[in-house]
């Protein structure tokens, strides 16, 4: 009896270091596996970096930041905020001279997505707003009377300009009735004239900034020709700031 229970203890001695080992690996694995699902659970993170404090009719850039591997990133800025240029995660914004508060948003799309949106407001320490873009002018002259013979007068209007713009026209084989600040012209063509006459409407536009925009739209046509036939354009370029 004694030899029996002396066997047993001595299985049960050599079994406890298998028994432990197991018990190990078992708590190894439920710890990994436990770690493992914690880490497919994390929640994809993204943001927007680029200045929160701006000024009216300021061009700033922002970057769209993420853990997403190459993501395709849609902006959407709003409250007339303006997308310039866009490279990769990176954009390029403008932000209008009226600018009061706005925000910037954008979607990143890959392996994952994530939208975030960054709040922007103006900045106290601006200076007084930029001075609304000076745009050219863009006078196109329409024949809408063409009468040669007899009493040859024909009658030129001018579109594209503003009440403000300073109009002047001129011709050279013929002369011009009235040709000063008017949108309309009565110009007599020379009938002797073989090279035909040549219109032209100078228009200068005055900025707030003090500069000027011109631009000159020509009108070329024969004497005895009909309205509609004539040839029109410009001469030169009208320069930007």
């Amino acid at each position: 009896m004694m030899k029996k229970q002396k066997k047993q203890k001595l299985q049960t001695f050599l079994i406890m270091p298998h028994i432990v080992k197991l018990t190990l690996l078992f708590l190894v694995t439920v710890l990994v596996y436990s770690c493992s699902s914690g880490t497919n659970e994390v929640a994809t993170e993204c943001e927007i970096n680029g200045p929160v404090l701006v000024c009216p009719g300021e061009i700033a850039t922002y970057t769209f930041d993420s853990d997403i591997s190459n993501p395709i990133v849609t902006w959407n800025p709003m409250d007339g905020i303006a997308l310039l240029t866009q490279n990769g995660t990176t954009a390029t914004f403008k932000f209008p001279n009226n600018f009061a508060g706005g925000s910037i948003g954008a979607i990143g799309d890959g392996n994952e997505v994530c939208s975030e949106t960054i709040d922007v407001e103006l900045d106290p320490n601006c200076g007084p707003p930029p001075p609304p873009l000076c745009e050219c002018p863009v006078p196109v002259i329409d024949d809408v009377l063409c009468v040669s013979g007899g009493h040859p007068h024909w009658r030129f209007e001018v579109t594209g300009v503003s009440a403000s713009d300073q109009i002047t026209w001129s011709i050279n084989h013929g002369t011009i009735h009235n040709g000063v600040n008017n949108e309309y012209a009565i110009i007599e063509p020379n009938a002797g004239s073989t090279a035909g006459f040549t219109v032209q409407c100078k228009v200068v536009r005055n900025c707030v900034d003090g500069s000027t925009r011109e631009r000159i739209a020509y009108y070329t046509n024969y004497y005895g020709n009909d309205c509609g036939t004539g040839t029109t354009g410009y001469i030169g370029s009208c320069p930007l700031p």
